[in-house]
């Protein structure tokens, strides 16, 4: 079977990092992220997802932040992203609406896939 392990950065105003944590944190429970509303959502369907970690950080240039979403699922990248999107885009849509406004364009779970179709990158 294969297996991916997706990393998506994208860069965010210094302003924006706490929001974008504020919106991650509101995703679970605390207290164990690997419960709650977000975790039904990807088990629906049947367990495909192994690890995934999201995070809004400052640089140490402190100008600016990152946003990083990191997942390891079965399938293939593309297919991950895909599957990822129909299970959960929605609750990560704030988020990456977010990240957009920080001058990226575009940056939907769906996009992102169909980019990296296009660029032969996965």
């Amino acid at each position: 079977m294969t297996h991916a392990l997706v990393t998506i950065i994208a860069p965010l105003a210094i302003e924006q990092v706490e929001p974008v944590r504020a919106l991650i944190e509101a995703l679970s429970d605390p207290a164990n992220p690997a419960q709650g509303a977000i975790a039904v959502d990807l088990a629906r369907g049947g367990e495909f997802v192994h690890f995934a970690s999201m995070h809004s950080l400052p640089c140490s240039d402190g100008k600016s932040g990152i946003f990083v979403l990191e997942f390891s699922a079965d399938g293939d990248e593309r297919g991950a992203i895909d599957e990822i999107g129909q299970r959960i885009g929605a609750r990560l849509q704030p988020i990456l609406d977010t990240v957009q406004g920080a001058g990226v364009q575009s940056l939907t779970l769906s996009a992102l896939s169909a980019r990296l179709r296009r660029s032969g990158a996965m």
